[in-house]
């Protein structure tokens, strides 16, 4: 089974290969909607094509098990285009770093830490306004990210406190290889009757300028008010942290790349830290 590293479908496959029992192959590529593998219509010779070809031709003409190797999965890595195997084990037993949310202050960002907050506190943001945290233009950005390796930059510091909150790590001092879904669970309530999270993760540089590695959303249901605990799952991902960069975490309400919750007055959405509340942002990293 083929794939892009495409939006959110990148998730659901690697959630339906996990549950197939056949022989099974799985290769992610960089790129949108396919865009990594239409050479193959033009020039007949692509990756993609490539390994399709060959699983024919093993289980159709009974050919030899050339390239083929059975409960693996394949990635290219965001930005280097280096292809990477795994085996379906090594893959899901892939070491996760768990980050607790630390809130802002009046004046400093949140930060992302592996000690637990435990004192009570809040961040709160309003919807209406777009917070200056992005993905990129729909479709467009995606495709340069992938083919031309030219990704959405940003700079932190402009995203509007009002609209918006981030976290930021420490600096790592060796490469951090980011291999799977990022995951957030966060302790949340809202004024809003429906309400949405957008969920950024950047790669800020020793100079300060920050590269979108993710992204993901998601939308609660829950009576307007009501305290819970809200889950995203940020898009899957092959991406290399550098030395001495750091991961950012921005939050909001709204982006161009996903539907929000109708509302016609701004609403206020507030994020709960106490030793009770949770606030973890988990990376899947490999060794």
């Amino acid at each position: 089974t083929l794939s892009d590293l495409d939006e959110a479908y990148p998730n659901n496959i690697l959630d339906y290969f996990h549950k197939l029992k056949t022989p099974k192959i799985l290769d992610l590529n960089q790129g949108t909607h396919a865009t990594a593998e239409v050479s193959g219509l033009i020039w007949g010779q692509n990756y993609s094509f490539d390994r399709m070809q060959s699983w024919f031709d093993y289980w159709l003409k009974g050919e030899p098990q050339t390239n083929l190797v059975f409960n693996q999965i394949s990635m290219q890595t965001d930005l280097e285009h280096k292809r990477e195997f795994h085996s379906v084990d090594s893959f899901n037993s892939s070491h996760n770093i768990r980050f607790h949310l630390h809130p802002r202050g009046y004046v400093l960002n949140g930060k992302l830490k592996t000690e637990k907050f435990e004192i009570e506190d809040i961040d709160t943001i309003y919807s209406g306004m777009d917070s200056r945290a992005t993905s990129g233009v729909p479709l467009l950005s995606a495709i340069i990210d992938g083919h031309f390796r030219v990704p959405v930059f940003h700079s932190i510091p402009w995203i509007q406190r009002a609209n918006g909150v981030y976290y930021r790590s420490e600096k790592v001092d060796s490469t951090l290889k980011i291999r799977g879904i990022p995951k957030l669970r966060i302790t949340t309530s809202s004024e809003g009757e429906h309400y949405q999270i957008v969920a950024y993760l950047y790669d800020r540089n020793r100079l300060g300028l920050s590269k979108l590695i993710t992204h993901g959303t998601a939308t609660s249901i829950h009576h307007k008010g009501e305290k819970e605990v809200f889950e995203i799952d940020l898009v899957a991902t092959a991406y290399d942290l550098k030395p001495g960069h750091s991961l950012v975490l921005a939050l909001d309400t709204q982006d161009l790349l996903y539907a929000r919750p109708l509302h016609l007055v701004p609403y206020k959405t507030t994020i709960h830290f106490s030793d009770s509340d949770e606030n973890i942002f988990s990376v899947p990293v490999s060794p």
